[in-house]
């Protein structure tokens, strides 16, 4: 029997025909009463949700964002600003970022907090999470980043990959998209169809590719991005964002369903489980220096995080905790180590020019 989720896709697929594979994905996980992040009883992150982020494995993670903060803050002059995170979640990341904000004070009077989050039981734990480090008349929640306006500091960390994409493939010298169809005779109701290019993403497809490979580009996070772009251009800001993805561009099918931390069939559970894809930085770097704005070189979590000095933060708290020596010794190696997510995550930092002569972020 079709769920809610699967039961509105088949009638729009019915009433319109094939779905694009960026449609489906938009409305599976965004649609405002029957999409993944609408629910109002569980939250998807956490060892009792369907995923764990970094800022969930340990509070080390948190705290060396927010020592970069404070560090590119002081570099931006030390005035007011507004911090925008994408994508919250619990508020986890947050919360340990104003807490590092306690030795400064002077932040913690200057700054404005801005969540950029459209799940309403999410926005309330981000507001439980805060409210002891920050007056909660300096935060606010939106659904885009279009009313900001003067210096801020973006921040997301598993933002981007939740952003929808399209998928090309290659057949006979021409180029396909990706669609979705209903497939009635088929368990999971969906199954994937093509038909001719969008003329508009051509120009994003690359020239030489072999048949039946897979390419796939993200209108949404070009669009993201260019967003991004505009506030930091229009004042002064900075852009952080870490993710997992590969830093040169290539094809494949990359595309993956997670529920209750295992893998699931992408068609299958709709609207009950977490869809994402890997990032393409390399292709995203290059809108960014197409925009006049400073992009550093994309680097691992694993260098961006030792970099910023975890591995001495590790041995403060072991030695303050030493009956946790073996968690705090784990909890490193996910975030840093090669096997793990070290490597896989990547850190893509941006500013604008007004920002460059002043500004040089830490971690790169």
């Amino acid at each position: 029997m079709a769920s809610d989720m699967q039961t509105y896709l088949i009638n729009q697929i019915k009433k319109q025909g094939p779905m694009t594979l960026g449609n489906f994905i938009e409305r599976a996980m965004t649609h405002p009463q029957l999409g993944y992040y609408a629910s109002e009883s569980t939250h998807p992150i956490g060892k009792k949700g369907d995923f764990i982020t970094a800022p969930e494995v340990s509070q080390m993670f948190g705290e060396m964002i927010g020592a970069w903060i404070i560090d590119v803050w002081e570099q931006m002059g030390g005035d007011e600003i507004t911090l925008i995170e994408c994508g919250p979640g619990r508020g986890t990341l947050m919360a340990d970022i104003m807490r590092v904000f306690k030795a400064m004070p002077a932040l913690t009077q200057k700054v404005h907090i801005r969540f950029i989050e459209t799940s309403k039981s999410l926005q309330e734990a981000q507001k439980n999470a805060v409210q002891e480090y920050i007056d909660l008349k300096r935060v606010s929640w939106g659904e885009s980043l279009s009313e900001q306006k003067g210096p801020c500091i973006i921040i997301g960390n598993e933002f981007l990959d939740a952003l929808p994409i399209e998928q090309a493939i290659r057949k006979n010298g021409k180029w396909y998209q990706r669609t979705l169809d209903f497939a009635p005779e088929e368990d999971r109701f969906f199954s994937y169809g093509e038909q001719a290019m969008d003329l508009e993403l051509i120009q994003y497809l690359p020239p030489h590719v072999k048949d039946n490979e897979i390419y796939e580009i993200s209108p949404a996070r070009n669009k993201f991005i260019k967003d991004c772009l505009r506030i930091i251009n229009n004042d002064s800001g900075v852009a952080l964002f870490i993710d997992y993805g590969h830093d040169k561009t290539h094809c494949g099918d990359t595309l993956q369903a997670v529920r209750k931390h295992e893998y699931t069939d992408v068609l299958g559970d709709v609207g009950k489980s977490d869809i994402t894809s890997h990032i393409d930085f390399e292709s995203l770097c290059e809108v960014i220096k197409k925009h006049d704005t400073h992009c550093e070189p994309v680097t691992t979590q694993r260098y961006f995080l030792r970099k910023l000095g975890i591995e001495h933060r590790a041995q403060t708290l072991k030695a303050s905790a030493k009956d946790r020596n073996n968690d705090i010794n784990s909890d490193l190696d996910r975030l840093v180590g090669r096997k793990q997510m070290g490597d896989l995550f990547k850190v893509l930092c941006f500013y604008s020019k007004k920002s460059a002569s002043a500004v040089k972020p830490n971690g790169f």
